[in-house]
């Protein structure tokens, strides 16, 4: 009956009247299994919305609304705090070299941030567009953490030349397309263990993307950018301390499925696990800013400059290849329903 009900508002075109706003919200009974989640019983939109209808929705209740917009704002608080760096006492002019890296390091974020709240406002088109969406996610993801390596690579760069030098970039990118495999096939098999898989998965980059911060943490006298101020080391192992815990925390919300774990149904809208995943995912965003400062403190410009020169822009080069290879993926291998 709620089916025939949407087919009927398509039928008569009603996107933006008043049948738009009553669609009706429906039960993990109503639809396809592949739509529900563990333990949220309720506020699902059939796979059938148009696309002006998914855009609408994101200011109705449904129990995507929160994962959109737990994604969507934090773009412009983080792009106001990255455009807060040009502003620090010292900082090049924003299209100088030294900034390379870390423009490179906002695209990943910002592809990461927009990439997954677009997949969470537009998923209910059709069950195709379903994995499209997240596959690109998962892509997205992986360019996040290949533009962090590059940022951590050029700022803190380590004296390690056998690993940092010829291992280190190269190792962060195939890492990440692994990633990015792993988690798309996460869709098609292993989903008992789904959230699992995918948050052990994506372990796996964070310690080789921060291995330069590990590095420093474990070696302070090695030669690099901050090791002659004591403030800026102490502080930068504060906020890498905090980057970890809320890792940990968005870890096991993804996992664990707590509040909605002990209560299904009461979380349906707000407050469920992948909203609390999304806000700490965003909080361990902070550290990466303090990196650049350290190189303005440290007067080392030419250093980034004359490095990121020599190798270009390989990592910029690297998320697009991250972003194809999800877009691509569905399309070789298309999900069986």
């Amino acid at each position: 009956r709620n089916i025939s009900f949407l087919e009927k508002a398509q039928h008569l075109n009603l996107s933006f009247g008043p049948v738009m706003w009553s669609l009706p919200l429906l039960r993990y009974t109503d639809v396809p299994p592949r739509v529900t989640e563990n333990f949220i019983l309720s506020g699902y939109r059939f796979p059938n919305y148009s696309l002006r209808q998914c855009l609408v929705s994101a200011f109705r209740p449904t129990n995507e609304t929160g994962n959109f917009w737990t994604h969507f704002l934090p773009i412009f608080v983080f792009t106001f705090h990255f455009l807060e760096v040009f502003t620090w006492e010292g900082a090049p002019e924003p299209s100088n070299p030294f900034f390379y890296p870390f423009w490179n390091y906002f695209l990943g974020v910002l592809y990461l941030l927009l990439g997954s709240s677009l997949a969470h406002l537009l998923n209910s088109m059709s069950l195709i567009i379903r994995e499209i969406c997240f596959f690109v996610d998962y892509g997205t993801i992986s360019a996040y953490t290949v533009g962090s390596s590059l940022a951590y690579y050029y700022y803190i760069h380590p004296q390690v030349q056998l690993f940092f030098d010829s291992l280190y970039i190269p190792s962060s990118c195939l890492i990440a397309i692994i990633c990015v495999i792993t988690c798309c096939n996460t869709r098609q098999c292993w989903r008992k263990y789904r959230y699992a898989v995918r948050t052990l998965v994506f372990l796996l980059p964070f310690f080789i993307s921060s291995a330069p911060v590990f590095y420093r943490l474990l070696s302070p006298s090695a030669s690099s950018p901050s090791s002659s101020s004591p403030h800026l080391f102490s502080t930068m192992a504060t906020f890498f301390y905090r980057h970890c815990f809320w890792l940990v925390v968005s870890a096991f919300f993804n996992i664990s499925k707590i509040p909605e774990r002990f209560s299904p149904g009461n979380f349906d809208i707000w407050g469920h696990s992948h909203q609390w995943f999304h806000c700490c995912t965003f909080l361990k965003l902070t550290l990466p800013r303090l990196v650049p400062r350290g190189c303005i403190v440290e007067q080392t410009f030419q250093k980034v400059l004359i490095s990121f020169t020599r190798e270009g822009c390989m990592t910029h080069d690297s998320i697009c290849h991250c972003l194809a290879f999800s877009l691509i993926r569905p399309l070789t291998f298309p999900p069986s329903f």
